[in-house]
Formats: structure tokens, sequence, C-alpha cells
């Protein structure tokens, strides 16, 4: 199905969530969406894996209030949550993240319940942190960058929805990775 975009785990619920102003929470893998499902949130996940998540994926999460990124306790889970942030940008309002830092490698939401309880895991995703550029590697321009930088801000205020072209350029374009 080349060029068409794979929904998204459980899309119909996702879009009612959005309607109602709902959090989502976003798993790596159907099995973390079914145990946040259990306990009775709206959860997602993609397809092709941790790195899979894409913009055709973000497009359908448009309108979101909150998403709740679970992140597994691994090198891939840190990455997919640091490009959520550009990922996500222009798509929802606000993207928290709930890390299970304090489990095993490669632990996830499923792990951390099993361990220690429902009332642990819902005060862990009462817990999470809102993502910032910081958070996602963003570092300040210096010397020749900053002023190139500052210009083309100064030039984008200027422009009509100026705002939303700010977010979009410190979403995708001015990361240092």
């Amino acid at each position: 199905l080349t060029g068409i975009a794979q929904p998204i785990f459980r899309l119909h619920k996702v879009q009612e969530a959005i309607k109602s102003g709902a959090d989502i929470h976003i798993a790596e893998g159907e099995k973390d969406a079914v145990t946040l499902e259990r306990l009775g949130f709206v959860a997602t996940t993609n397809h092709a894996g941790a790195l899979g998540w894409n913009t055709k994926n973000s497009a359908q999460l448009k309108g979101a209030r909150r998403v709740i990124v679970h992140e597994d306790n691994d090198p891939a889970g840190r990455e997919r949550t640091r490009k959520f942030k550009s990922l996500l940008a222009g798509y929802v309002e606000e993207v928290v993240v709930v890390r299970y830092t304090d489990i095993k490698e490669h632990g996830d939401c499923t792990d951390f319940l099993e361990l220690f309880g429902e009332e642990k895991l819902r005060a862990r995703i009462e817990e999470a942190e809102k993502l910032t550029l910081d958070e996602v590697g963003w570092q300040q321009p210096e010397g020749r960058e900053k002023a190139l930088f500052e210009d083309y801000v100064s030039f984008v205020e200027r422009l009509p929805g100026f705002k939303k072209i700010v977010r979009c350029i410190l979403s995708n374009e001015l990361m240092v990775h």
C-alpha cells in the first residue's frame, strides 16, 4: 500500500477522544496500548516498530489537546520520544512523556504495571513531564547562526500566521542533532 497512510491503532477511539478533548496515550506496541486501554485510557500506537511513527500518523491526531507518550526504557524508546516533539508539532497542543527508567532495560508500561500495580502506574502518568525544546536536543544558536536566527525570526514575526510558522521551524529545522 505505497503512499497510503496506515491508520494508527484504534483510530476510531482516538478520533472520539479528540472530539471530547480527552488525553490520548501513545504506547510502543499494541500490547502496551491494550494495557492502557484496560485501565480506561484511550491508547494508540503505530505499525512498523519503535521508530516507525511518521507525520502521516501525527496527522491522525490533529486537534488533540494532550498526548501522553509512554517511553520504553531502552535506546529506541528514548529516540522515539526525542522525535515525537517535532513529529507532533502543529498537530497536538501538548506532548508529555511518561518514563520507566526505574525498571529493567527494555521495560515498558506493561512491565511497570506488573511490578508496581495500577495505583503506581496511574501516579506515574499523573507525574508525566511536558516535553520542551531542551528535552529534544534544541541548542541555542551562537555567532553567525544566532544573527541569522534573529534576522529570520524578525522577518517571520511580520508574516500572517507567524506563530504556526515559528513552531514548525523550531520543531523541524533548527534542532541540532
